[in-house]
């Protein structure tokens, strides 16, 4: 039976745990970020100090915009694949019913 997207539960599974392994690695990165910046910031008390403060904004609100966007195709992807082992399930249930 064909899949939509072509994609067997294998392959959605690797989506799943490669979003899911990407965005845990993302937030060990913010977090070294977050404390190196604020290590920066507080030094650094000029306008260095402030573009770094800036920049820094500028990063929290683009790295929690990926994040919520990985999320979000995580989401979709389980709820595809959730879809797909339904209608594999049914399928098995039709065509024991008919005695296939």
């Amino acid at each position: 039976m064909a899949l939509p997207y072509g994609m067997d539960d294998a392959k959605l599974a690797s989506i799943i745990n490669a979003t899911s392994n990407a965005v845990s690695q993302m937030q060990s990165l913010n977090t070294a970020v977050q404390h190196q910046a604020q290590d920066y910031i507080l030094a650094n008390n000029s306008d260095s100090g402030r573009i770094m403060q800036q920049a820094l904004y500028r990063w929290n609100g683009e790295f929690n915009q990926i994040v919520a966007d990985l999320n979000t195709l995580n989401d979709k992807v389980s709820g595809l694949r959730a879809h797909n082992n339904n209608i594999l399930f049914q399928t098995v249930d039709t065509a024991k019913g008919a005695r296939l």
